[in-house]
Formats: structure tokens, sequence, C-alpha cells
């Protein structure tokens, strides 16, 4: 079975709130890391479906939740712990995960899962607070569209737009800061998993691997200015930067300074067509629409790149407007190739 550490800066949750996450979407006040082992678990969920149009009752669907259990590691059995991990060493390769906005727990917990079963891995997850959006919030998003095309309807439409993409900008916003905030964490989480465990895999000769996505390259991108000695302790096999959500310009200087990374084993990907980075190049830019293709993995010009290799995924069968393009369930062979090729350093796997 592959093995799966989890480290979060999130601030245990209190009270009720335990009944539904374990932690919270708010930073640890203290700035204390946390550690866990990640059992994979499969949860059965039942939920309540009714057909559309249908008179009768709804119909009661069992939905299987692939996902993790945690179990927080105490601070003084951490040695004992990290030890036991690399005693037990199953050959498979390694991907340090560092996720983007959105991302509640839950949602964390089982797109990491995905990944793990897509490319057969062992995991370390870094769990920052993203801010995962409210409820219901794209599904209001649709419904404001689907209002203002219909012309007796469209001004309702346009409100209940406007107040939408104002609660989504807000929640943006939130989670870029404390993906600002959660740079230092993620240096110490970096250094003490290079020291006590990467450093013994790479003498066996193991792959290792880090996975970026999205606004996780803020933190990194903060990390590597900020705190590039606690990034130097060891050489990965492949760096991924997938779907960058941080300005394109000046990406160059950053990215060359990777100190855990060559830059020909470093790659970054873009599909002009994201639709997340669409939206996020009109909030960075104060709503300019001739500014929506300016974040690192929706740009596709030639000047001021970095010395790391490319991937333009836009066009690609089964890309469209995505954004999760690498664990997506539904990409084509031709880009599932390319995913493992940029991140395992095999096309299969």
């Amino acid at each position: 079975m592959n093995q799966t550490i989890f480290i979060t800066n999130r601030a245990l949750n209190r009270g009720k709130n335990k009944k539904v996450s374990l932690f919270s979407e708010k930073l640890d006040a203290n700035g204390e890391l946390r550690y866990a082992i990640a059992t994979p678990v499969d949860k059965k969920k039942t939920i309540s479906r009714k057909i559309s149009g249908g008179m009768s009752r709804p119909t009661r669907v069992t939905k299987v939740e692939q996902t993790f259990d945690l179990e927080v590691v105490e601070s003084s059995n951490l040695p004992v712990t990290m030890q036991n991990i690399v005693a037990n060493d199953n050959g498979c390769p390694w991907v340090f995960f560092l996720h983007g906005n959105n991302q509640s727990l839950k949602k964390n917990l089982i797109k990491s899962r995905k990944i793990q079963q897509e490319y057969n891995c062992n995991l370390v997850i870094y769990s920052w607070p993203s801010k995962s959006y409210e409820p219901y919030m794209l599904q209001t998003l649709a419904v404001g569209a689907a209002l203002t095309a219909n012309p007796t309807t469209a001004l309702l439409g346009k409100l209940v737009l406007k107040k939408s993409f104002k609660r989504k900008i807000k929640q943006y916003k939130e989670a870029r800061k404390h993906a600002e905030a959660s740079y230092a964490d993620f240096a110490r989480a970096f250094e003490y998993i290079a020291h006590n465990i990467f450093s013994d895999f790479k003498q066996r000769g193991l792959h290792i691997s880090l996975l970026v996505h999205s606004l996780g390259h803020e933190v990194l991108k903060r990390a590597i200015q900020e705190q590039p000695e606690q990034l130097s302790a060891i050489e990965l096999d492949r760096v991924m930067l997938h779907q960058g959500d941080v300005q394109y310009t000046n990406h160059g200087a950053w990215v060359n300074s990777i100190p855990f990374s060559s830059q020909e084993n470093t790659y970054i990907t873009a599909n002009k067509y994201d639709s997340v980075l669409l939206l996020s190049g009109l909030v960075n830019n104060n709503g300019n629409p001739l500014k929506v293709l300016t974040r690192l993995g929706n740009c596709l010009s030639e000047e001021n790149r970095s010395n790391a290799k490319y991937i333009d995924f836009t066009d690609m069968p089964s890309v469209k407007f995505g954004h999760g393009i690498a664990w997506d369930e539904n990409r084509s062979e031709q880009v599932d190739s390319i995913c493992k090729q940029a991140l395992l350093g095999a096309s299969d796997g």
C-alpha cells in the first residue's frame, strides 16, 4: 500500500466543528505545523436525488468518496514515525503536493487520493487554508448566467452575477493572503521532510517530485524568494508547475532560482482557455479584460521565459477549459503521457 504523509498549518477546529473537519479554514495562530499519517478509505455516502420533471419521491443513491482518514502524530512521536516510513519503503515514487485555491480539508484529501491513484505514488500533502467557496456559489453563478441570457430576466441575472462575483472575489483575495502567509511554514515542512525522509530515499534511487497547482505557486514563489536555504537540502528529480495562478511577468527570476531542481527537470504547464485562470486574470488586474491571459498557467508568451521546459495543453484532446488537467479522469492518452513524463520521468508512469 502506498504511504501518505499529511502536513498542515491549518488551525485545529474547536467544539462542534470537529464533527465536520479536524482542521479549519484558518491559519494556526502560533504558526504550528501538524503532521498526520493519511490512510486511504472509501466512504459510502447516501444522497437523495430527484429525477428532473418527475412526480415520484427522490431516489436514494449511494456514492463512494475515495479519500483519507487522518491520524495526527504527536511531535514527540514524529521521529519514530518518520523512521517507520523509511523502513517500510515500497519502491514507489514520492510526490510532494502543494495544492491551490478553494480547497477545504475534505476537497484536499479527495483530490490527493485521486492523484495518488492516477500516478501510483507515495504522497506528502502540504495543506494550507485556502478558503473554500461558500456552498452553492458556483451554482448561483450558473443561475445568474442563465437568467442573463433571457431578455425578460436579464436585469435580475446581472444582479445575481454581480453579487456572486463579489463574494467569489472576496474569497479569492482572502485565500491569496493565506497563501502569502504560508510560505515560511511550507519551507519548514519541506526542509523537515527532505532531511528525515527524502534524503534516505534518494540514496536508494527512488524518484522524488514536487507537484504545485494553481495558487500554491504563490506559496512556492515566496518561499524561494524569502527562505531559499530551507529548500536546499535535496535535489528533486522533477518539478511540475501545474496551471500556475501567479503573474507571468518576471516569473523567470524565481523559477530560475528554484534551489531543489535543475531547470531541465522543471516543467511549466499552460492552457490558454483555463477558465479558472481567466477569472484570476481579471481579479488580479482590476477587471481589465485585456489582461486575462497574464497568469503563469494561461500565458503563452515567448517573452520573459525561464529556463524551464514549457508544456502547452491548449487545444489538446480533452483539455478544453480545464484547470485540474493532470488528474482529470477524462484526460486523453496524449495528456496522460505528457503529465507522467513531466511528473515521474516516464510516459508509462
